[in-house]
């Protein structure tokens, strides 16, 4: 078994995303993760709290770290002391949990970048989203091993020097009642459903109002919240053919994407690079329901598994094309393709997929392994 410390971007209390589901494949293998969360101002020391995962038939330990920043203006610092600092610290944490840390995995690179502060610790840095650009190279050259998730971030990471293995987005699977949400879209028609923020940069608002007010027999479903004051909550909210249901249960989205008919993922052209692998869209193929997307890089080679527009293409082009063609991409054959590419991607399957690419150090994160 190895204790393993995860530096995450996001802390454990928010929506649960690649950093959480790794923690918990991890978890699930028997290992000890420790889950350091964004810095929190006015904690005194290192703050250690357990996560109970029995209910989710997890035996391993998971506790979350919340602590002060290591030292006001890190980043200004000179590189030597700065990592005497981190090393420091990360001595100490070991001396709070009563274990060595055998791995370090970095999610981030605006702290802990120079990952030589973990010394002869295996180092992982792992980024999964281009708009996290503090330091990636420096967090690239100075890891044992780097991986990311599309070849976008690989290319502005391989110039640190280090080979790059790209590992797309997981999907967490848990069982799920399609019955359970069916309430949900009684109503008759053509529900077409989009979850997640709906206050995201990238969101292409006005494409989304567009299709909205051109299709009135179509019944949008928005599942997400919205930062407060948004003008585009208000105009969704004018048109009849709109349901804004607010945030839901993480648990219970599956069993609402299975009732879509159309599940819909829409960003700005501008940047389909930032947007080149969601996260989301793993957890759409899932569902097993037809998808009209933006263009998503990523995910251009199984295009043919749903409706998406090309670079540059117009959204509401693939939008119209989908609806004419519902029948065709809800075929038995087509949810049953989009269920297996996602259940080829769950982060059991990214895990081995990582432990492979590490060579004789992917002991360290295989089944009850130890470095």
């Amino acid at each position: 078994m190895s204790t393993i410390l995860i530096i995450s971007p996001e802390p454990w209390s928010a929506h649960s995303v690649s950093k959480h589901h790794y923690a918990r494949e991890l978890a699930r293998r028997g290992h000890s993760v420790v889950f350091l969360d964004p810095p929190a101002d006015g904690i005194p020391g290192i703050d250690i709290t357990p996560v109970d995962l029995a209910g989710e038939g997890i035996s391993g330990a998971l506790h979350v770290v919340r602590s002060a920043r290591v030292a006001p203006g890190l980043r200004f610092w000179p590189a030597i002391l700065r990592r005497q600092l981190e090393a420091r610290w990360l001595s100490r944490l070991e001396r709070q949990t009563g274990a060595r840390i055998d791995v370090v995995w970095l999610f981030e690179n605006s702290r802990f970048y120079d990952m030589r502060f973990a010394g002869d610790r295996l180092k992982i840095y792992h980024q999964v989203d281009l708009n996290q650009n503090f330091h990636p190279q420096i967090a690239a050259h100075t890891a044992d091993a780097v991986f990311c998730t599309s070849r976008e971030i690989a290319l502005r990471l391989e110039v640190a020097g280090k080979p790059v293995t790209i590992i797309t987005h997981g999907v967490w699977t848990h069982p799920y009642d399609p019955k359970d949400e069916a309430a949900l879209f009684a109503e008759p028609g053509i529900h077409c459903v989009y979850c997640g923020n709906m206050s995201m940069a990238y969101l292409d608002r006005e494409t989304i109002l567009e299709c909205v007010a051109s299709h009135g027999e179509v019944w949008f479903h928005f599942f997400g919240g919205f930062r407060d004051g948004d003008p585009f909550r208000d105009q969704l909210a004018r048109r009849a053919n709109v349901i804004l249901h607010g945030k839901v249960d993480p648990d219970r989205l599956l069993a609402i994407l299975a009732n879509a008919d159309l599940q819909m993922l829409c960003y700005q052209k501008a940047h389909f690079e930032d947007q080149s692998n969601p996260h989301k869209m793993m957890e759409y193929l899932l569902s097993g329901s037809p998808i009209v997307a933006s263009y998503t890089s990523a995910y251009a080679e199984i295009s043919e598994l749903f409706v998406m527009s090309g670079p540059g293409g117009d959204f509401r082009e693939a939008f119209d094309y989908a609806l004419k063609n519902l029948e065709k991409y809800d075929s038995p054959a087509l949810r049953e393709a989009r269920i297996a590419f996602a259940m080829n991607n769950t982060y059991q399957r990214q895990v081995d997929r990582i432990a492979d690419a590490l060579g004789a150090h992917g002991r360290a994160i295989r089944d009850g392994g130890v470095t």
